[in-house]
This record gives C-alpha cells, structure tokens and sequence, in this order.
C-alpha cells in the first residue's frame, strides 16, 4: 500500500487505517536485487551497500507498521514494527530501527536493535508508542557486523524507510 513519494524519495502511505506496509519497493539493495529507487531512504540520505548477491547476502526486503489494537494509527497508540529481511549470518546480521514524528525534516531516534535467528527470509518485530506528529516515518538499519546508526557505512548493509500518516487520539470530554 506504499508508493513511492519523489518529493521525500521514500516509500509513503497515505490515509489514516491501521496498518501500512513498503510492499515489494524495498526487496533487495542498491543494484542487489529488484529495490527500485534505491536507496529509499528520505531525501536519498544513507547510502546502500554495494557488495553481494541478492537473496545470498543481507537484504532489509520490507517494513510494516501497524497498531497492536487495530485501530488506527495515531499518535499515542502502540505500534507493531515488522522487518522482512534476508540474512547472510545469524550471529553476524543485526537490524536497528530507528522512528521520527516528522518525515520532512527527520530527527531519528534509535528504537532498539534486533538479531536475525537463522539464515535465510526471517521477520524481526518490536512495537514503540506513536509520537506526536501527522507525518512520521520508520527506519531500518540492516547491518553487517558494526554498531547500531541510523545510518551505516558497511558494504553490505541496507537502510530503508517507511513514510506513513497518523491521526490524533480524539479524548472524550468527562
């Protein structure tokens, strides 16, 4: 349900429901796979990986966000965040995922980093409370070895993001 927006140069999904996905924009890296409009980050601003082969080496091939309660996005409900990613090596691939409550001048905050447990297409999950803000994103640092950033220099690392609207908790008078 994401297109890609040319403004932020990012997958986006517009409209306030429950849960929005990349679908298939983000399978692959930087030439390593079908990922079209690579990097898919905002603003074009962290650069893939340029190492290996698809589906052989790490690829970070989907992001989903979406409220653990079913309702709709909106600032102050708990969000699901759901990482489709192809691991090289269990004990060597780790995921950072970072958020910010406004994609047009984004201010990333580390969420957590996550450990694939097997090799292969896994899904990694956290869940984080929506912030305030009416047009927030998601990113996923898919890493190599290193250390967790929001943006990682190693040759076979993938960062992508995910743009996505939110509404406001409407609070009944009492």
């Amino acid at each position: 349900n994401a297109v890609y927006d040319t403004t932020l140069k990012a997958p986006k999904c517009t409209g306030f429901i429950n849960s929005r996905d990349s679908a298939t924009l983000l399978i692959g890296r930087n030439g390593i796979g079908p990922e079209p409009n690579a990097p898919n980050t905002i603003n074009s601003s962290c650069a893939d990986g340029t190492s290996g082969t698809y589906h052989a080496d790490e690829s970070l091939d989907k992001l989903k966000v979406s409220t653990t309660d079913g309702s709709a996005l909106a600032s102050g409900k708990t969000a699901k965040i759901e990482a489709t990613v192809w691991v090289w090596g269990a004990t060597q691939d780790f995921l950072d995922i970072y958020y910010t409550n406004n994609a047009n001048s984004p201010s990333w905050t580390f969420l957590t980093t996550l450990k694939a447990s097997a090799t292969g297409s896994q899904i990694l999950s956290t869940t984080y409370t929506l912030p305030s803000g009416s047009l927030q994103a998601i990113r996923g640092n898919f890493r190599y070895l290193g250390t967790a950033s929001s943006c990682s220099t190693g040759t076979y690392d993938d960062h992508d993001d995910l743009v996505f609207e939110t509404g406001s908790i409407a609070v009944s008078p009492t």
